[in-house]
């Protein structure tokens, strides 16, 4: 292009910004956002994100589903087409705010009702501080849940909303009426949907776990200020956590939803009737998902019959329940796992670390292979007189 040629307006706003707000293209910029001027700053960088203008890339900051952050690290991204992609977003208008603003726009009417990506749009224009936007995307978002039919897709907008409404003081959003009205639509919502999944025989769905959890935390931590109904909750926990026809992990996250809203179940006399090799794993990974601090901290005897359990299952039934298993303890964090190990140790006698229970050098997918073949291979000993006894 020459020197010469006339450039969009937008070009020239993007440099006066970053140059008032004092951001150095090629330097890392640390923003605590409590302070005034840096949430401005915080603010220009997003709507240029959203803009899809490189220059820097955010490492750290707010996120939905994680713990509030009054910090963010954004670290320089050249690109050598950073010129063509600020013209091309020039075409949305001549500043940063007229074009990220009808970028918003665009990205609203192309969206129509798919409440996932609305969600995400409303996170995004409460980081950019775009106010107005946030409350019309809050809107879309609160029509569409009435019709909305995909869990997963609903919980992830429950999970923004609730954050926002939580922690988002910064941002401007949190405790506010129109958030409070979505996540309670939402927690409605997610509730009837519950009751209509039927799949006996599906695998843990990760997906509609997380849409449990953000209707735990709602209860949880919204219940009492936006009157969310409780008893209501526990009792469709109370018709999912005993439906044989619901899927095994919506059925022990029914349960875990019920143990964490603080209605202790007999969750070791569960667990006998899920305790086929094919279904264990998925009803664990629903509980744990939800009532993961209750297992740790509460009543060992879960733990001990799970134990028990695995303990009675041949090299075979093992193969097919540990991909699930496996699943299923990794809701656990470091620090709780190695709770888990401890009463696992206590169980046999073992006194060693508890670290040594966790690590495994192997793949035990593999492990557990070979001792299925082993199983197999002392069958075929034993019927044909060649080997008695136990291997050593």
């Amino acid at each position: 292009m020459h020197p010469d040629t006339p450039l969009p307006p937008l070009v020239h706003d993007v440099d006066a910004e970053l140059a008032r707000h004092r951001i150095d293209p090629q330097e890392t910029v640390e923003l605590d956002l409590t302070v005034s001027g840096d949430l401005a700053r915080s603010r220009l960088l997003h709507r240029l994100r959203l803009l899809d203008v490189p220059g820097h890339s955010r490492e750290s900051g707010p996120r939905v589903g994680a713990d509030a952050l009054l910090t963010e690290r954004w670290t320089p991204a050249p690109s050598a087409d950073r010129l063509a992609r600020v013209i091309e977003a020039g075409g949305y208008g001549p500043t940063v705010t007229d074009a990220v603003t009808a970028r918003i726009e665009e990205r609203m009417t192309l969206l129509g009702a798919d409440v996932d990506a609305l969600a995400t749009t409303l996170f995004d224009t409460a980081l950019a501080g775009l106010t107005e936007h946030s409350t019309r995307t809050l809107t879309a978002i609160t029509r569409a849940t009435g019709t909305v039919t995909d869990l997963r897709a609903l919980g992830r907008a429950l999970a923004v909303a609730l954050a926002l409404w939580r922690h988002d003081r910064l941002l401007g959003s949190a405790g506010t009426a129109p958030l409070g009205a979505l996540i309670t639509a939402a927690v409605r919502r997610a509730l009837w949907l519950v009751e209509g999944v039927r799949a006996t025989a599906a695998p843990a769905d990760p997906g509609r776990l997380a849409a449990l959890v953000a209707v735990r935390d709602a209860i949880r931590h919204a219940g009492p200020a936006l009157g969310l109904d409780r008893d209501g909750a526990l009792a469709v926990a109370g018709r999912v956590a005993a439906d044989a026809a619901a899927p095994p992990d919506l059925r022990g996250a029914a349960l875990g939803l019920a143990w964490s809203l603080g209605d202790v179940p007999d969750a070791a006399r569960a667990v006998r009737a899920v305790a086929a090799p094919d279904t264990l794993g998925d009803w664990l990974s629903g509980l744990f998902a939800l009532a993961r601090e209750e297992v740790v901290a509460g009543d060992a005897a879960l733990l001990t019959v799970v134990d028990e359990l695995l303990a009675g299952m041949g090299a075979h039934d093992f193969l097919v329940a540990l991909p699930a298993l496996r699943q299923a303890f990794g809701w656990f964090p470091p620090r709780e796992r190695a709770e888990v190990a401890r009463h696992v140790q206590a169980l046999h006698g073992d006194d060693a670390p508890p670290g040594d229970l966790l690590r495994l050098d192997a793949d035990p997918l593999l492990v557990a292979a070979a001792r299925a073949v082993e199983e197999r291979v002392d069958a075929v000993l034993a019927r044909e007189g060649l080997w008695e006894g136990e291997r050593a």
